[in-house]
């Protein structure tokens, strides 16, 4: 774990989350991606026991989060397809009386900087909220493919492009 700009950042696999951790991070997530965004979707999905988690707390408590789908675990799992062969970002979020600090952009650069740490081997791709097309090109993705809809939002497969970052 360690501070910056009065974030703590942690990672950690799922098996090392406690469990007021992990209850923390699923109402969080539920909180961002069903209610205040008004979408039904199964958000326990089986990935998350085989996921690289990274939360960020200001003052203590959850303030960002964001989950890292390796490759070789993810080829093991049916409902990774959605990028076969790749790294994936995903669940990335920022709760709400933290947003406008910046925090999603910090959150997204600790996720590349792992990326890079540990699996640059292989492509990284994600699936991008539309509205967010131009802060992921802000940190080096790359639109490929058309938008598609994924729960009643329209999203976008992009590649990150570390020679554009």
């Amino acid at each position: 774990m360690y501070t910056l700009m009065s974030i703590s950042w942690k990672w950690a696999h799922f098996d090392e989350l406690s469990p007021f951790e992990l209850y923390e991070i699923l109402q969080a997530r539920h909180r961002v991606f069903a209610i205040e965004q008004n979408c039904l979707f199964e958000d326990l999905d089986d990935l998350d026991q085989i996921s690289q988690h990274l939360v960020g707390r200001r003052d203590g408590r959850l303030s960002a989060y964001l989950r890292l789908l390796p490759v070789q675990e993810a080829l093991r799992c049916s409902s990774a397809s959605r990028h076969p062969g790749a790294v994936s970002i995903g669940r990335v979020m920022t709760i709400q009386s933290c947003r406008k600090m910046a925090l999603g952009r910090l959150l997204m650069i600790e996720g590349l900087r792992k990326y890079r740490e540990k699996f640059a081997e292989y492509p990284l791709i994600i699936g991008a909220q539309m509205y967010l097309i131009d802060f992921y090109r802000s940190l080096g993705f790359e639109q490929e493919g058309q938008p598609y809809d994924e729960d009643g939002i329209t999203h976008i497969n992009m590649r990150w492009r570390p020679s554009t970052s």
